[in-house]
């Protein structure tokens, strides 16, 4: 099983193999990143966005995916991002 860093890493990959259909430089938002079990969620934005420029921010971009048991990685459908903001709220609490 690959520890978050690691899980991390492939996500940063699986971003940076994509690049050229976002049109500018992307970076994983790390304080947004979830665990659950062996599913590790991260979502991310635009570099410049990330460096204070909310003018840059990315619309509908959904969080990357990486299945820390077996390594795969892939964008989360529509479904999934609304299902991962539920499950993020709840282990945040009131």
């Amino acid at each position: 099983m690959l520890s978050r860093t690691e899980g991390l890493g492939v996500a940063s990959h699986f971003l940076e193999e994509h690049r050229a259909a976002f049109g500018v430089p992307v970076r994983i938002v790390e304080d947004d990143v979830f665990v659950a079990g062996a599913d590790l969620i991260a979502p991310y934005d635009s570099v410049a966005r990330l460096e204070g420029d909310s003018t840059s921010a990315l619309g509908g971009n959904m969080p990357v995916h990486v299945n820390l048991a077996t390594g795969e990685c892939r964008f989360l459908t529509l479904r999934e991002a609304f299902d991962y903001g539920e499950r993020k709220r709840k282990a945040e609490g009131p």
